[in-house]
């Protein structure tokens, strides 16, 4: 039993220690269809830049390319760029973008945000995720739409975009605080492995390492408690901020028995039998985290629930 545990204690931390999704590049996802991945972003200028054309034509614009000069169109907008300037126009007035257009593998790249600014689309990148979502006026429109066909894609859209949305936030939180979770965990791993081989041995040496210790574990409750309650803020993470917690309190127990009684008791052993269904909740409560947020970031990066 304690080979086939300590074995899952590894596991999940070298579980923790990989990327969260095993995907490679920035999705772009339009109105819920996700573009090919010969058409994936790059960072350059620490701007993310996205093709052009191949945006602009799904978001129903004409976009025309002589020697450099770049023009594109959609109703009134009318969009005049250079590759390698930042002095562009919209609208015939002059437009400066934050860099400069440029040609990468052959296609002409953009700043993200540029998209917004000149074609009224909604533009959200979300990191975690490695996913960019746009979302275009017909999407906006066909949420109130009589156009029965055009309402339930853009419902369905918006239920894909609010899920992926929700979900980068709650990654992103639980990722804010990893580390210190983390950390309170190795602490109270190792002062229960102070005791816990001794008190299976029946070495008195379990209850001078109780007395040594008590005082800094009871010190701990405060910090426990604080990142139980930042965790207890978000349904990912509320369970394992309570298995946290209780693992703090079954085991400062455990350490006030030894330290009161002097010696082991039977009531010792058990209450630290609970302390390590605890450690093993907590451990797997890691692991269960992970999976889940793999699971969405693979769900968002495919467009569609």
């Amino acid at each position: 039993m304690k080979k086939s545990f300590s074995i899952l204690i590894v596991t999940v931390f070298l579980a923790l220690a990989l990327p969260l999704s095993a995907f490679a590049g920035i999705v772009v996802v339009i109105d819920g269809t996700p573009l090919s991945t010969q058409d994936e972003p790059v960072f350059q200028g620490g701007r993310l830049m996205v093709p052009m054309r191949v945006i602009f034509e799904k978001l129903g614009a004409k976009v025309e390319w002589d020697n450099g000069n770049i023009t594109a169109s959609k109703g009134n907008t009318l969009v005049q760029l250079k590759v390698d300037s930042i002095n562009g126009k919209l609208n015939n007035r002059p437009h400066i973008l934050p860099v400069a257009p440029a040609i990468i593998d052959g296609k002409t790249m953009v700043p993200l945000r540029f998209i917004s600014e000149t074609l009224n689309a909604g533009v959200d990148y979300l990191h975690e995720h490695q996913v960019v979502l746009i979302s275009s006026e017909t999407y906006k429109v066909g949420l109130t739409s009589t156009d029965t066909a055009l309402k339930k894609n853009s419902e369905q859209y918006n239920y894909y975009k609010n899920f992926t949305m929700t979900n980068e936030t709650s990654i992103v939180n639980y990722k804010n605080y990893q580390d210190k979770v983390k950390e309170a965990f190795d602490t109270l791993v190792a002062y229960e492995d102070k005791i816990s081989g001794n008190m299976a041995a029946k070495d008195p040496t379990a209850v001078e390492a109780a007395l040594a210790n008590l005082q800094n574990l009871q010190s701990m409750k405060d910090n426990i408690k604080n990142i139980s309650d930042q965790l207890a803020k978000d349904t990912l993470t509320i369970q394992l901020g309570k298995d946290l917690m209780a693992y703090h309190t079954s085991l400062t127990y455990v350490y006030k028995l030894l330290a009161d009684e002097k010696k082991i008791t039977s009531t010792s052993d058990t209450k630290l039998q609970d302390a390590k269904t605890f450690r093993q909740a907590v451990s797997l409560g890691f692991s269960n985290i992970e999976k889940k947020m793999s699971d969405w970031i693979a769900k968002g990066r495919s467009g569609s629930l």
